[in-house]
């Protein structure tokens, strides 16, 4: 299998193995069956089960097609390296040597034949040409976790399996789709909806024993305390995942996706506390206030506001301490973020490491070269976002469902923002503005990923 990677033997490693295998023998018997779905968690072995499956099915069948698509072809190559290894290997090749004899004028990444007549073949699912036939179809992660709630990716990869491969079979070929689910639009869903569970062949694994494993017979796999790989997905991966995967947990572990729409941050979530309970939680601990802001010139309360975002991170959690949206022309908002820094870091110990992050937009990179100019202020560009915006909220759902954003009341009442601040980010995808939710993003992003520091400026 893959190189420097030593087997981690589980018993789900075998149940998955004996699932693919029967659906294997189907297509060797010519027997109709239905589309093969299985939801397994990252970390599980899914795609290496797969890849063996096809150098095992070159094995037992001489002439035998197989089609492998991933959701870009970086993916499918390294897949197709990794079938491409296991038939070259001397041990393959001293147990099995007439099973797949390679084609020298057809032995390339992207495809590649042996001399029985044998095909191997690699397509990307945001790309709709393939030609040839198959005997075997493997839909291997057709979607990027990292877009997992784009419906423009989603929707691509769904035409691709519902529209360009029925009509890529030979016979009663089979089509097995691997995936950890990532939304209620992804490529499992729409099999979900347009076939209904009972019609499909469905194998759905939760890192966790739960309501949703399919078939209910599967549960005897799990380990004592619930965990379908006990060693590959312990407790304590399964927590960090829970605390830091950008994608959702809920989606790529629990097989259970957000929707798209609607409901993606609750207000449960977030708790709010006095600066007096702030104070005593972080006794002791070395507190940096740092700012997030997104700007926009505008004085049209029709377009969207500037807002701006204070915040620490401490022990894990996001404590927010201060949130403002304006609409003002530029030399506004200049004063605005003057006085919100100054105003926020009044009397803390630590201002001097505290730093401004600026969404690097137009207006925004304008404003860091205005504030580096005329101001004190210690001040630079974000991170660039390179997802869509709700794709980025979901991204932090899972942060902030285990209660690791905290807001401090707003005692001097200067304009109420906690419950501003609560009832725009609790109504996206359908609140009128974003501003506050994009600042809230970056800050949970930034801290979940920290980046270095820019020297030279002082603040305060």
């Amino acid at each position: 299998m893959e190189k420097s990677a030593a087997l981690v033997d589980e018993p789900h490693i075998k149940y998955v193995c004996d699932w693919m295998q029967a659906i294997l023998e189907r297509v060797e018997q010519d027997e109709p069956q239905p589309l093969a779905l299985g939801n397994i968690p990252p970390g599980s072995g899914k795609s290496t089960m797969a890849t063996a499956l096809c150098a095992w099915a070159f094995v037992r069948n001489k002439g035998f097609k197989i089609l492998y698509c991933s959701h870009n072809s970086d993916l499918a190559k390294k897949n197709s390296m990794i079938v491409r290894d296991i038939l070259k290997s001397d041990t393959f090749r001293e147990l099995y040597p007439d099973a797949f004899r390679f084609r020298r004028d057809a032995d390339g990444v992207m495809s590649f034949k042996a001399e029985n007549g044998s095909l191997f073949k690699i397509a990307s699912t945001q790309k709709s040409p393939i030609g040839n036939h198959f005997n075997l179809i493997v839909v291997d992660d057709p979607v990027d976790p990292a877009d997992a709630l784009s419906k423009a990716k989603s929707t691509t990869a769904a035409n691709f399996v519902n529209q360009a491969l029925p009509s890529r079979g030979l016979g009663n070929f089979a089509t097995l789709m691997i995936m950890q689910r990532l939304s209620d639009i992804d490529p499992a869903g729409t099999w979900l909806e347009l076939h209904g569970e009972d019609k499909l062949n469905w194998l759905c694994l939760p890192a966790e024993k739960s309501a949703r494993i399919r078939p209910v017979e599967a549960e005897r796999i799990y380990s004592a305390d619930g965990l379908l790989a006990p060693i590959r997905l312990n407790q304590d991966k399964l927590l960090k995942m829970r605390r830091s995967l950008v994608n959702s947990y809920s989606g790529q572990y629990e097989q259970h996706p957000t929707p798209v729409e609607g409901g993606l941050l609750k207000r449960a979530w977030f708790s709010v506390i006095t600066q007096q309970e702030f104070n005593t939680l972080t006794a002791g601990q070395h507190v940096v206030f740092n700012f997030d802001i997104d700007t926009a010139y505008t004085a049209d309360a029709k377009n969207d506001p500037s807002a701006l975002l204070c915040s620490a991170f401490v022990e894990d959690v996001l404590y927010i301490k201060d949130v403002r949206e304006e609409w003002l022309e530029a030399p506004q908002l200049m004063k605005l973020i003057e006085a919100f820094v100054a105003e926020n870091l009044e009397g803390v110990a630590t201002r001097a490491e505290s730093m401004a992050y600026v969404e690097p937009k137009a207006s925004g990179k304008t404003i860091v070269q205005m504030m580096r100019k005329e101001t004190t202020i210690k001040i630079c560009e974000a991170v660039a976002p390179t997802r869509e915006k709700v794709v980025r909220v979901n991204g932090i759902s899972s942060f902030c469902a285990n209660r690791q954003v905290v807001l401090i009341s707003d005692v001097l009442q200067r304009n109420k923002w906690n419950q501003k601040f609560l009832e725009q980010i609790t109504t996206v995808p359908y609140a009128s503005h974003w501003d506050m939710t994009d600042v809230l993003v970056q800050a949970v992003e930034r801290a979940l990923t920290p980046v270095v520091k820019k020297k030279g400026f002082r603040l305060y």
